[in-house]
């Protein structure tokens, strides 16, 4: 059977993924050193790396409860539906029980408190929120665009005009695209 995924969307899937402390390093240079372009624009999902053992590291700038310290996300890239809880190892469908906790001190090792944890396990997913390092400034105007919303269009977040669409091209990758790590 020939795969007829596009090529990115083959290599992103079929690679491993990169070890957990330089997807960590990734991306907090992204959210904390990275220059972006003027007039770029950020979502509220941020951006994210693929990492080994099934797992993602998302990376959002502003997502906390108050909406002001950004959130690293660790999830289960592809959860593996469960029958029963003896199908399958518990890392194919949640977070297994330690996996948060590694993730704070993997970013407390880094330099960055982290301020509050929620989900994690049995969840497919665990957040923790970051509270001691200013976002680079060309992040911050780009969190402040997308609030904003579409200038030509009545603020809509949701707008799909060039106009929009060309703000969030303008804001540097996680990974720049064509790179096996990309995530799509």
């Amino acid at each position: 059977m020939t795969d007829t995924r596009p090529p990115y969307v083959r290599r992103y899937y079929d690679s491993d993924g990169l070890p957990l402390g330089e997807a960590l390093d990734r991306g907090l240079e992204w959210l904390f050193r990275t220059e972006h372009l003027e007039g770029a624009v950020v979502s509220h999902h941020g951006d994210a790396l693929k990492v080994q053992d099934n797992r993602r590291l998302s990376f959002v700038p502003q997502g906390s409860a108050d909406g002001r310290a950004p959130v690293v996300v660790l999830e289960v890239a592809r959860p593996a539906r469960r029958e029963t809880s003896h199908d399958r190892p518990l890392s194919h469908w949640g977070l297994a029980p330690q996996e948060i906790y590694d993730l704070v001190a993997a970013l407390n090792e880094r330099g960055h408190d982290v301020t509050s944890t929620w989900n994690g396990f049995p969840s497919t997913s665990g957040s923790v929120a970051l509270g001691n390092s200013p976002l680079h400034p060309t992040m911050k105007a780009a969190i402040d665009a997308y609030h904003l919303g579409c200038a030509m269009h009545h603020g809509s977040v949701f707008c799909n005009c060039p106009h929009w669409r060309e703000g969030f091209t303008r804001l540097t990758p996680l990974v720049p695209k064509g790179k096996i790590l990309t995530w799509c």
